[in-house]
């Protein structure tokens, strides 16, 4: 329940990439770090990942590029997740 109580209290800090064009780089960082962590937590490399999914994951590890909900659901798959895991 304070998982799920603290994913509400994440503050979305948009910033205007374009004027059509905005993102929550609060929470694409912590995206970013849940999967890093629960992918070493798998034993699972960069490049293993990548193969499996088809996926750039050092892209998405950064923490610079926003991702679909496509893409967080072949990951948390892939990491045997459900997919809000890598939003908390």
């Amino acid at each position: 329940m304070q998982g799920q109580l603290q994913l509400y209290r994440v503050k979305f800090e948009f910033e205007s990439m374009t004027a059509q064009k905005r993102q929550a780089t609060e929470l694409i960082k912590i995206v970013a770090n849940n999967i890093k962590q629960y992918r070493l937590k798998k034993n699972l490399s960069q490049e293993r990942l990548e193969d499996e999914t088809g996926l750039t994951i050092a892209r998405y590890e950064s923490g610079n590029h926003d991702m679909t909900l496509t893409t967080i659901c072949i990951l948390s798959q892939h990491l045997d997740l459900e997919p809000y895991e890598l939003l908390k």
